[in-house]
């Protein structure tokens, strides 16, 4: 396992918002994925490629569309000078710019030249042996031939299991050699933690009580019986979205009427002060979530002989993201910062070899569906507190309402995005405030939501300090929301003992 960045002392007496752009900056930068390409090409030459008759391949996972753009520029220019006959595909989504290389617009097509938009296809042609990947491609992702994995990703708990799995795939070679070997280099975790993340799974993993597959249609009966959304309303989503183009614009017009249903009696009950309705929202609103879960959970292995289901599914997937839902650091340039050095240091081998004798945890199964109301007095002073933020930057422009509505809705959609969600699990706040995937996220949210909230989707899609502002304001509250529900969700449980679940 290599680590890098060998400059924390340098910036130890730095504040947060400089030592994140500090740290992102030297993870980007040309020179240090320069040196862990030069690191991975040659282990791969001198331990892999010659596997399996010389037809070995292998992954590298990064932690960002703009990172494996850049590590694809990188391996080809590293390849190229040392004259080595690989060739290297990257798999992103969208379209990527990069100002530092020139690149601007850039697509899978135009990055991977000479091939189909089938890269898992593509990639069994003997000529590719190193793919590329951030998010694509790391889970359901069949290639036998894969015999190595170079991480620099944090892979936390299952996306570790499902990660370094890609390589469990057996294959025998026409002349009979065995896939025996397979090899894994590591940047960012520590073994102990991909260790404990596989225990999990190891051996004769149990679930300690049945999932009842009777419990998706009895949450689909009590989730109709809001009358928020009407059968005419889940067909006309399901026809635009099987629809042979995809129109975003007829998806929207689906979801509307059962959002603004939602709202209007949202707005109702807070005006009236009706705590029961309000409860009975919130609990339509996580029960929408835990549907969605639980039909993508139990459709695996169960057939329920009917569109319907899946129909709903895909319905309340997108209208939960539109529903409501209940300190900042100067900002540091570091455009002038320039990179003298970086090292990646060697911390050795990890044997994280799993045996017989470790006892495997019990996996816990659905036992219960919209049994319980969240907290709200934590939730409801935290939202107050960035409401009143928001409305001293801009100058008592909008009303609280106005505002509150729009952080609700903004934060509950990019909560739903689950590399969103993953990293508020897993890093403190100052380290989920320098995600490349806030803004994005929080911009896309916004946009949706437009048509509810005008002027205020403007002042943070902007470019300008007050946007900057707005979208950290947003993205400590969306933080600090969600852990807050961790903590009552973990209070909870402790107050009612094994055994339940929501």
């Amino acid at each position: 396992m290599f680590k890098s960045f060998d400059f924390e002392n340098i910036i130890r007496t730095l504040d947060n918002t400089a030592t994140r752009k500090i740290m992102r900056f030297a993870k980007l930068h040309p020179t240090n994925i320069g040196q862990k390409v030069e690191i991975i090409v040659e282990h791969f030459r001198a331990n892999v490629a010659h596997l399996l008759e010389g037809h070995a391949k292998a992954m590298v996972v990064t932690d960002s569309r703009q990172a494996a753009l850049r590590y694809k520029i990188e391996t080809d220019k590293y390849l190229k000078q040392r004259g080595y006959a690989y060739r290297s595909i990257v798999a992103f989504s969208g379209k990527l710019s990069d100002e530092d290389y020139g690149i601007e617009d850039a697509t899978e097509a135009s990055m991977n030249p000479g091939i189909g938009s089938d890269l898992a296809r593509d990639f069994r042609r003997p000529e590719y042996r190193l793919m590329i990947v951030a998010d694509k491609f790391q889970t359901g992702f069949d290639q036998p031939l894969l015999c190595a994995m170079y991480v620099d990703k944090k892979l936390p708990d299952v996306h570790a299991v499902q990660t370094l799995s890609r390589l469990n795939r057996t294959y025998r070679s026409p002349s009979g050699e065995m896939k025996d070997r397979t090899f894994v280099l590591d940047f960012v975790n520590d073994p102990d933690d991909i260790l404990e993340a596989f225990l999990t799974y190891y051996i004769e993993a149990h679930v300690e009580k049945e999932t009842d597959p009777n419990l998706v249609h009895q949450l689909a009966t009590k989730l109709a019986q809001a009358r928020i959304y009407t059968p005419n309303d889940v067909e006309r989503y399901a026809d635009a979205w099987w629809a042979k183009k995809q129109s975003h614009a007829a998806l929207a017009a689906a979801v509307t009427p059962a959002r603004d249903e939602f709202v209007a009696r949202w707005n109702d009950a807070q005006t009236g002060e009706d705590s029961e309705v309000l409860d009975e929202l919130r609990t339509f609103r996580k029960d929408c979530g835990s549907y969605v879960r639980l039909y993508d959970f139990m459709s695996q292995v169960v057939d329920y002989g009917t569109s319907d289901l899946e129909k709903l599914a895909e319905f309340l997937r997108q209208l939960v993201r539109l529903l409501p839902t209940e300190g900042v650091d100067a900002d540091v340039d570091v455009s002038g910062l320039e990179m003298r050095r970086v090292r990646q240091i060697d911390q050795g081998s990890a044997d994280t070899a799993l045996s017989g004798d470790q006892e495997t945890p019990g996996l816990q199964g659905i036992t219960g569906i919209g049994t319980r109301v969240a907290h709200q007095n934590r939730q409801q002073a935290l939202l107050s507190e960035v409401v009143s933020k928001i409305n001293e930057l801009f100058g008592s422009e909008f009303a609280d309402p106005q505002i509150e509505g729009f952080v609700r809705a903004a934060a509950g959609m990019a909560e739903e995005d689950p590399r969103i969600a993953e990293q508020i699990d897993h890093n403190a706040l100052d380290q989920f405030m320098a995600s490349p995937d806030l803004r994005e996220t929080l911009t896309d949210a916004a946009v949706l939501n437009e048509r509810a909230f005008g002027k205020l989707t403007g002042a943070l899609t902007g470019e300008s300090d007050r946007a900057d502002e707005f979208i950290r304001l947003i993205g400590q509250y969306l933080y600090q929301s969600r852990r807050l529900r961790m903590d009552d969700t973990r209070d909870d449980k402790g107050k009612d003992g094994p055994g339940k679940s929501e």
